[in-house]
């Protein structure tokens, strides 16, 4: 079925996140950011009881009161960085008696027709048809976009009541053992990163080491700066906190490439190391490619294997206290 026989729009604001706070405030209207459907919520359906939700400023006017998000509606975000956040949307839940927006780059959608069983609707647009239908109306460069007109027109794949409300159950209990499980993960990842440090620094000794000493020495003794400039036509690449080195065709969405020559641009090889004292400081990763980065970049040449990883896991926190 087409989606305007299906839901109908509701109007929607354009607030920015200047005018919208998560501290307590006499205006208790909630709004919906596009950006956090994309970053911050996790499962399809938006649980308003214990999802924190940014308010709208105090002076800021509000234009439209009589379209307050109700249980069962649809926000579609109508932008993104990217073709995976094309139509990127969440069913909202347990709203009770909280005043709730919709926001910027947001289409509020809601069920007039009485064919969709709650819970279900935001899997509607996971269906793989839909969803490569909805990559295919998108427009735009640097930032992909979809039109309500395009929206309207959109088919659906609509299954019985009974049947909606049965795969409804079984998703939404799946997202929620999905949460659960990355929420424990973060947690040990946390663990982890506190017992690194004392392992690390020799604040907590295993046992049988406790009287050992350890070796200090200086940096240059491991690594040695080098400064190959490019002369080849060779990928960027970009240092990332969370993905190492990687090249700069694989990051998400649309790259700016750097403009004019690249030839002051620094020659870089597998088992080479870069550090960024700009980006985020005390950044040290590893490169598995070949490939160039901007000068801003120091390239490094490990001298010293062995216990080289040992090592360098140290190095961010003597950056950090001025000690590098």
């Amino acid at each position: 079925m087409r989606f305007d026989a299906v839901f109908e729009f509701l109007s929607t604001n354009s607030f920015s996140r200047e005018n919208l706070t998560e501290i307590s405030t006499e205006n208790k209207i909630q709004n919906i950011h596009y950006g956090d459907i994309h970053a911050k919520f996790k499962n399809e359906l938006l649980d308003c009881e214990n999802e924190i939700l940014p308010k709208i400023k105090d002076g800021v006017t509000i234009i439209q009161y009589s379209n307050f998000i109700k249980d069962g509606d649809l926000i579609i975000t109508d932008a993104s960085e990217d073709y995976e956040g094309v139509g990127k949307c969440i069913e909202v839940m347990n709203v009770g008696d909280k005043k709730i927006l919709s926001g910027l780059h947001t289409f509020l959608a809601r069920d007039n027709s009485g064919l969709t069983a709650q819970g279900f609707r935001t899997y509607i647009f996971r269906n793989p048809k839909v969803n490569k239908e909805l990559k295919r109306i998108a427009t735009g460069i640097s930032v992909y976009s979809i039109s309500k007109r395009n929206l309207e027109t959109l088919k659906l794949t609509i299954p019985t009541f009974v049947e909606q409300r049965r795969i409804a159950t079984i998703l939404s209990t799946w997202d929620e053992a999905i949460a659960k499980t990355q929420q424990l993960i973060a947690q040990l990842q946390l663990r982890n990163k506190g017992l690194m440090q004392q392992l690390l620094t020799g604040k907590k000794r295993l046992k049988g080491f406790e009287k050992t000493k350890w070796n200090k020495i200086n940096a240059d003794a491991i690594f040695k700066s080098i400064s190959i400039k490019n002369n080849d036509d060779e990928q960027l690449l970009s240092a990332t906190q969370d993905r190492g080195i990687i090249p700069r065709d694989m990051l998400s969405g649309r790259v700016t490439m750097p403009s004019g020559e690249t030839k002051s641009y620094k020659l870089v090889e597998p088992g080479n190391f870069i550090i960024s004292l700009r980006s985020f400081q005390g950044g040290l990763e590893y490169s598995e490619y070949r490939g160039i980065v901007s000068p801003a970049y120091t390239v490094l040449k490990p001298c010293m294997q062995g216990s080289l990883f040992l090592c360098i896991q140290n190095i961010p926190n003597h950056l950090e206290k001025n000690e590098g």
